[in-house]
């Protein structure tokens, strides 16, 4: 057996438990506790691929198998002072397969207490390790300096020798940070923060970057200004009719113009007031409006449309709360719908095409930002549904991304639903996947 020693990298138990029955021995019919106490004589990864290299150290949420006799004694089984799950399943004499607890020790000894039955504690010396800072999501992407974002992911440790910290694009430190919890934290962001990239989350465990960017121009199709993206749409319904160039009730705009659904009523089973809820991008190549996808350029392979992710901002005051009826996002290919020879809205109302339904009330009831603009994120992967929510009969594919369509009708309820409108809307883009 191969004696080199490395840091694991962090596997899910969910993941290795299918092959760890492979890496270790069989388990028996049925599992009787050992008297005794435990003997480990090394620690090696669960996985098949590592199982000839022994460690002494492995991050948290890893899973590893402890290698020794008398293993069924162990009764109770801690890293520092965090409790391990005992999984009687993968524990056999000489083998125990076990994920490292993902919680952050108070008391960091680097070492493995085993306990038995009768409270006696066997030691092993084994060394846990925190992550770097992982960032998953930022709650507004477009935030303008001076505001408080919340950063979103795991291992934001705050350690009173090192706190915590966020950088912006152009090495711009932020230091105002509050509510500091393993997963998320807030902070304001600098004034000088005004360079698109990526953000950066520094801890005592190292510097995580994100995937995503701070004021984010990748892929953008419509900002309703004309800098970055399109200005207006194309089709019976531009956008023009709920374009907005400066604050209105309860909205201060985010980045310039944006657009503003707004319907004091409507119902999930109702057609929808086109003009005051929607808008269309149809293309007419002719007339200098292209297919979408064309406009991407590089930034987008619609050949692998599964690896990118629909984004956009959105705000809604929390005195005009959505109750009811999705917002329906709605890529058309070109032969579905073009404004040279097939103006149409028969797909907004058709069960063939795929959409995502967006209705992020449908958990609580009721849902607004308390007039803070947010990032909303909707993989392609979750354009499976029809307006109803059922199961398209045309899939999205490579040809899918020639226009677009927002449209707040229909929805996964079946009973009739009545909601105000009030969603303002901007800097809509198509980007990788986090």
């Amino acid at each position: 057996m191969k004696l080199n020693k490395y840091l694991s990298s962090i596997i899910l138990l969910s993941g290795v438990l299918g092959f760890a029955l492979t890496s270790c021995e069989d388990q028996p019919d049925k599992f009787e506790a050992t008297g005794g106490t435990p003997v480990v004589k090394y620690v090696r990864m669960a996985s098949v691929e590592s199982a000839d290299s022994l460690i002494e150290a492995a991050y948290m949420e890893s899973v590893i198998c402890l290698v020794g006799d008398n293993l069924r004694s162990i009764n109770e089984i801690y890293f520092n002072d965090q409790k391990a799950v005992l999984n009687t399943s993968y524990l056999t004499d000489h083998t125990f397969i076990v994920a490292i607890p993902g919680g952050i020790p108070e008391e960091v000894t680097n070492k493995i207490y085993m306990v038995n039955k009768a409270g006696k504690t066997t030691e092993y010396d084994f060394k846990v390790l925190v992550p770097k800072p992982v960032i998953t999501s930022v709650s507004n992407e477009w935030a303008k300096p001076g505001e408080e974002i919340t950063i979103y992911g795991d291992f934001f440790i705050d350690d009173p020798n090192v706190p915590l910290y966020a950088t912006f694009p152009g090495n711009v430190k932020a230091e105002e940070v509050s509510n500091i919890t393993k997963n998320s934290f807030n902070v304001i962001v600098p004034d000088n923060a005004n360079l698109e990239g990526s953000i950066s989350v520094t801890s005592i465990y190292g510097t995580g970057q994100s995937s995503l960017h701070y004021r984010d121009t990748r892929g953008m199709l419509f900002d309703w200004d004309g800098v970055n993206g399109l200005a207006i749409g194309n089709g019976w319904r531009s956008g023009a009719d709920v374009l907005q160039t400066g604050a209105v009730d309860g909205i201060e705009p985010l980045d310039g113009n944006y657009i503003l659904f707004n319907k004091e009523s409507m119902t999930n089973a109702d057609w929808p007031d086109e003009d005051a809820v929607s808008f269309n991008y149809w293309p007419n190549v002719t007339d200098g409006h292209p297919e979408l996808s064309t406009m991407l350029g590089d930034d987008f392979d619609p050949t692998n449309w599964q690896d990118y992710t629909l984004k956009f901002e959105v705000c809604i005051p929390s005195s005009k709360p959505w109750t009811g009826v999705a917002l329906n996002c709605i890529f058309t290919s070109y032969a579905e719908v073009n404004m040279e020879d097939n103006p149409t809205n028969s797909y907004i109302g058709s069960d063939d095409n795929s959409r995502a339904l967006w209705s992020p009330w449908s958990t609580t009831g009721s849902y607004d930002t308390g007039g803070r603009w947010t990032t909303v994120s909707i993989p392609l992967s979750n354009f499976v549904f029809t307006r109803y929510a059922d199961t398209p009969k045309v899939p999205l594919s490579a040809e899918s991304f020639s226009g677009l369509t927002f449209i707040v009708y229909a929805g996964s309820q079946t009973s009739e639903l009545t909601s105000q409108i009030y969603i303002a809307i901007d800097n809509i883009r198509l980007v990788p996947n986090n």
